[in-house]
């Protein structure tokens, strides 16, 4: 599936988009094909509403009379869930070449050519500090192997060249999320009510992270530095229908 390199896909903050919304070079089209920025390996999302089984007419208070059962029963519970793998990520390389060695960070690319790639990343020790594992990319051109003399995935591209790197080859972290909303109408007189809810957003308080730098000749490289959503919050709120 042929995708621009960057594009600006954002989506619950752990899409992979940025400033490199076209190619890295326009005489190469072949090299922008890959997973598309949205393209999303596995994804469960839902919405549910239940009505809870209290008050008139349900399995559990029945004979409530009318102030216990305006109180207590008619509540509705509804959840909304969201889980997804993560987005693709483009590997970059990040330096400062200017003049003729400006194509090895690409000028015209905002200076962030991609890298080369030699072998399939393995990843080792993972965490938010090294999201593509422990093992370090090589810093100098056309390297095969790092500063640890280990062989290296992904590599700065010499001066004057593209790096050979395709495009979206790894991966950003999921995404996980459930709203939670209790809510329910109190009638009043004839077509009139007054519909109370409460919403807990981020019910279970789960935290996803957000892309983390994937420019390999960066001193972030690897690491996740904000999340992709809030913490838990709480809202209360009145509709009056008349």
């Amino acid at each position: 599936m042929i995708d621009t390199p960057g594009g600006f896909l954002n989506v619950d903050g752990v899409g992979g988009g940025g400033t490199f919304a076209f190619s890295q070079n326009a005489y190469d089209p072949h090299a922008e094909y890959g997973p598309s920025l949205f393209d999303v390996r596995n994804n469960l999302s839902g919405t549910a509403v239940y009505q809870l089984p209290f008050g008139c007419g349900k399995t559990y208070g029945a004979n409530w009379n009318r102030l216990t059962d305006e109180a207590l029963g008619g509540w509705e519970l509804a959840a909304n869930a969201i889980f997804h793998s993560g987005f693709p990520a483009t590997m970059f390389y990040t330096g400062g070449n200017t003049g003729l060695n400006a194509a090895a960070d690409n000028s015209n690319y905002n200076y962030a050519a991609r890298d080369n790639q030699y072998f399939p990343l393995k990843i080792v020790g993972r965490d938010n500090n090294h999201w593509f594992g422990t093992d370090l990319p090589c810093t100098h051109s056309g390297g095969r192997t790092n500063t640890l003399g280990a062989p290296c995935a992904y590599g700065k591209p010499a001066g004057g060249t593209f790096g050979t790197a395709g495009n979206n080859t790894e991966r950003n972290p999921g995404f996980k999320n459930v709203d939670l909303s209790l809510f329910k109408a109190f009638r009043i007189v004839g077509d009139q009510s007054f519909k109370l809810r409460i919403d807990a957003y981020n019910a279970f308080n789960m935290v996803s992270y957000a892309a983390p730098n994937s420019r390999t000749g960066s001193s972030q490289y690897g690491q996740i530095l904000a999340s992709a959503n809030n913490p838990r919050q709480l809202q209360i709120s009145g509709v009056y229908t008349f």
